[in-house]
Parts: C-alpha cells; structure tokens; sequence
C-alpha cells in the first residue's frame, strides 16, 4: 500500500495494541518507505526465495514446488523481475535485453499463421516521422505460457501524417496482404495524440470514421484502447517473452 494507508491502518489498531502484517512482491508499487521503516528497526521483515525447501511445509515429505517448475517459471520472467519474484529481492537489474531470447535469425523470415488465430491491428498515434505506427498481427490463443504470435507487416510513417494519412497507410497494409477491414478480428488504438496546439489532433474515433469511408465498406468496427492497469506492460512483455523462448514469435519479413 502507499505509505498513507500503512499510516492509517497503525492508527486503527492501535486501542487493540494490534499488528498489521504484509506479504508482497516489491514490484510496480513505491516501496523505499517501507525500506526505510525497516532499516530503521520500526519494523520487522523476513525474506524468503522461491526454493524447494521454502515450499516444503512442515512435516510434508516433499515440496509443493519442484526445482524443475521453479526453472520454467524463471525462463517465463522477464529478466529484470526474476530477482524480486524468485529472490525476494528489493529491486531487479536493469541489465542487457528486456527479451533475452529474441533472435532475428529464428525469428525473422517468409512465415505465415497456420492453425487457428485471429487477425489483430494495433496503432501508436503520432504526429511526426516514425511517431505514426501501424502494425498487421496474427495471434492463437495468448496467454502466459502459450499462445502464437506471426507479426505479418507493418506501416511506419515518413513525416507528419493526418488521419487521412493514416487511413490510407493501413488499408494498402491491408491490400498488399491479401486482407480487407472486414478481416481484422480486432482493432487497438492507442490514446488520443492531442497533436500541436490542438493541430492534427488524432484519436480512435476519428480513423474510424476514416476508414469507414475510405474502405467504402458497411462492416462496422470499432478501434478499441488498450486494456492498462498496474504491471500491463510488464505482463504484456512477460507473453511475448515466454513466445520468444518457445520459438513462437515470428515475424515476417
């Protein structure tokens, strides 16, 4: 909790002469108050490493966790967290890749989705050269630990663009692959981009009806925002990290 709440929970047990207790993951939250708190002897803290004898309860002959489960979950981290989530550590270490399996050489080539998947569009909004993205994706079924990713094309642009611009951009994306807007199983946009001084000012809404109109096509489709929450970027990097290990993250070239 932030240190205002662990503040006010010591006053409502302090008639009763109670104790609050806290379990956690250092991750995503401010933690350096309750740092000091305990370098400072005001309160107690125990540390303890994801281990098979850590995961092994009294009197049980065998651990709840193998070393072996212990090393997949490893390989499924990202590197930066594994010492906080296996280690019980304060910080992780910011060093080398953020996707250590990443490998142009298995990664990169003439692939195309097979299976069942879904076809995905995800856009950046932006204002200048490299700052307006778009990107053609097929996914199976994603989640932690499973799940198929073939990054088809792309559509980066060159200069300042306007939704016209940017219209334009994705459906010859989606003409060069054979595909129409009736084809995309959904739609990712990013926030509004406010542009400068409220010039070229772009959102989801307004590619929408864009695209509507350029497309020349009945299909309705909405341009949804991401789903953002505490830890979404580093959940989001842990799936196409686990992807990657698995050897199923390709991307087409």
């Amino acid at each position: 909790p932030p240190r205002d709440i662990w503040g006010e929970l010591q006053l409502r047990i302090f008639r009763k002469r109670g104790a609050v207790g806290l379990t956690m993951t250092p991750i995503g939250r401010p933690v350096e108050w309750l740092r000091e708190l305990i370098e400072a002897d005001k309160v107690s803290a125990h540390f303890a490493g994801l281990t098979p004898e850590n995961c092994t309860p009294i009197g049980a002959l065998f651990p709840f966790v193998s070393q072996e489960e212990i090393d997949t979950l490893s390989d499924l981290l990202l590197p930066h967290e594994r010492a906080q989530r296996l280690e019980g550590a304060w910080h992780g270490a910011p060093e080398g890749r953020i996707f250590e399996a990443y490998d142009p050489d298995s990664m990169y080539g003439d692939f195309s989705p097979s299976g069942k998947y879904k076809i995905g569009i995800g856009i950046d909004h932006g204002g200048g050269a490299s700052k307006q993205v778009s990107v053609l994706v097929a996914i199976s079924r994603l989640e932690l630990g499973r799940g198929r990713v073939w990054v088809i094309d792309e559509s980066i642009a060159d200069g300042p663009t306007t939704p016209e611009d940017d219209a334009r951009d994705i459906l010859d994306m989606l003409s060069r692959n054979g595909l129409s807007t009736k084809d995309v199983d959904f739609w990712r946009g990013d926030r509004p981009y406010p542009g400068r001084r409220g010039v070229g000012s772009k959102s989801n809404s307004l590619l929408e009806r864009v695209l509507s109109r350029k497309a020349r096509s009945r299909h309705r489709f909405r341009i949804m925002h991401p789903r953002k929450f505490p830890g979404s970027v580093e959940y989001g990097s842990r799936i196409i990290h686990s992807c990657m290990i698995r050897d199923e993250f390709k991307v087409r070239t």
